[in-house]
């Protein structure tokens, strides 16, 4: 059994897992992060809080390691002042208050797709990728990615349109992930065979394939 955490503080801390749990938590960070990394359910909640640490529980714990767990997880919000966010349950604790975060309405989670299909992950890999990026640029262009990297939260920039950094991170390490500008999604390139753009809303993206 896993539980993650995600701690959002307004400057970095220098935090210290507790020795009893130290097999079983693992605490990572700090990442400093955007407003478009973030669900719009938390914003409201996190006033001007951008670093993030994330921390992952994992495997059984004792009762008095589960004690210390908890007194941890209170102690590191009273010493950052930061928000707690319980990715199991969508709760979050402050220094002041506990709650449920808010689901976004239903009528803001309609999703489409568009999809590129290519021939050959060794010409996906070669022009393929390249390609997709130039047929999102001339069918809709505000779809085109302006983050990337290989893990959350995405450090990489396309700055003033240029995807040369991202065309060599791809060569670099296929196996990377791009986001394009509220409120489109997720750009996700699978097994360099096909490559699938995902659209928060479906009426602007309405499940186009080239």
């Amino acid at each position: 059994m896993s539980y993650d955490f995600e701690l959002y503080t307004n400057r970095e801390f220098s935090l210290t897992v507790p020795g009893i749990a130290k097999d079983s938590l693992r605490l990572d960070g700090p990442d400093r992060v955007e407003d478009e990394d973030i669900p719009d359910a938390y914003l409201p909640i996190l006033g001007r809080k951008r670093v993030l640490y994330r921390i992952h529980l994992s495997g059984g714990l004792t009762v008095a390691a589960q004690a210390e767990v908890d007194q941890w997880l209170g102690a590191i919000v009273e010493q950052t002042k930061g928000v707690l966010i319980d990715l199991q349950t969508e709760q979050f604790e402050t220094v002041s208050k506990r709650g449920q975060l808010q689901p976004e309405p239903a009528k803001d989670r309609a999703n489409g797709s568009m999809s590129f299909y290519f021939e050959g992950a060794d010409g996906f890999y070669e022009h393929g990728f390249e390609n997709m990026l130039a047929e999102i640029a001339r069918l809709m262009p505000q779809a085109l990615p302006v983050r990337f990297g290989h893990y959350e939260p995405l450090q990489g920039r396309v700055e003033n349109g240029d995807m040369s950094e991202l065309i060599a991170a791809y060569k670099a390490e296929t196996d990377i992930i791009l986001k394009a500008k509220t409120p489109f999604g997720h750009i996700l390139p699978g097994h360099g065979a096909i490559a699938r753009y995902h659209a928060v809303r479906a009426e602007i993206c309405p499940g186009l394939s080239v």
